[in-house]
């Protein structure tokens, strides 16, 4: 659900702005909604050096230190897209990633998202992926809840 809701949200901001949407430009709608980093990504084009806080006040209140700096004074709309941009390659880099994670998506796309022209050879040959969660709970978790009958005092 999480992977169909980026999935929208990166058709919506590359119609809306005629380009490939970045990892950035998906958190930033991950961070402020959809409509909010619309807004944003405008603003980040027409004029970066406004200041960020002043534009989204309820965000900027709940997340001091992203809108403004040590200083208390606020930041503009690029030091704060760059910000994002800075920690999702750092965090790519720190998971092992080659690339960035800032970039553009087109060539990062994996089959999770829906509608991407590249799949899996399990999708290519109409199999269905595999799943790595199981509907059978952990057998410790079995072991550590599961009644007996014969228990002492047991209610059953």
């Amino acid at each position: 659900m999480a992977a169909e809701h980026a999935a929208d949200n990166k058709a919506s901001i590359e119609a809306t702005f005629g380009r490939a949407a970045t990892g950035t430009d998906l958190y930033m709608a991950h961070f402020l909604g959809l409509g909010g980093a619309r807004s944003f990504l405008k603003t980040l084009e027409a004029n970066p050096g406004q200041a960020g806080a002043g534009l989204f006040p309820a965000a900027a209140a709940a997340n001091h230190t992203i809108f403004y700096d040590a200083s208390g004074q606020p930041r503009s709309v690029a030091d704060i897209y760059n910000r994002f941009a800075a920690k999702l390659d750092r965090g790519a880099a720190a998971g092992g990633a080659t690339g960035l994670a800032s970039t553009t998506l087109e060539a990062v796309e994996s089959e999770i998202i829906p509608g991407n022209a590249k799949a899996s050879r399990r999708q290519r040959a109409g199999r269905r992926p595999r799943s790595t969660r199981s509907t059978e709970p952990p057998i410790a978790w079995k072991r550590s809840f599961a009644r007996r009958r014969t228990m002492p005092g047991s209610p059953i």
